[in-house]
């Protein structure tokens, strides 16, 4: 995987045909919405998706579909479970969803916060 370093917050990548784009640049964010587009095109399910945010600031990643999906589309439903396996929190139709963290230092930093060893 090329490692592309974006310089500014607004600058925008585009991977397998998907606009992609983290608010503050943070590295970690940019490697799981990448990791999740390729993740789509190997399981022929990028065309669905037009763009990923990752907000920064709220640790939230978004998308936009090309199409008016449903939550209960079967499409929808693939995607969601490739977010599961390479974003670690997303917002899924109004809803906060937490998938599997990407990096050791992203599962050392949930384990903190899980047992309260640090502040959010």
């Amino acid at each position: 995987m090329n490692t592309t370093t974006l310089s500014h917050p607004t600058d925008t990548l585009v991977v397998h045909g998907i606009s992609i784009a983290s608010q503050s640049n943070v590295p970690r964010e940019i490697a799981e919405i990448t990791q999740f587009c390729e993740l789509l095109a190997q399981r022929g399910l990028a065309g669905h998706v037009e763009r990923v945010y990752y907000k920064s600031n709220a640790d939230l990643c978004s998308f936009t579909f090309r199409e008016n999906l449903k939550e209960s589309d079967a499409v929808a439903q693939d995607i969601r479970e490739a977010a599961l396996e390479t974003i670690y929190q997303f917002d899924w139709f109004g809803y906060a969803e937490q998938g599997k963290p990407c990096d050791e230092e992203t599962e050392r930093m949930v384990a903190e916060h899980e047992a309260g060893k640090c502040e959010v």
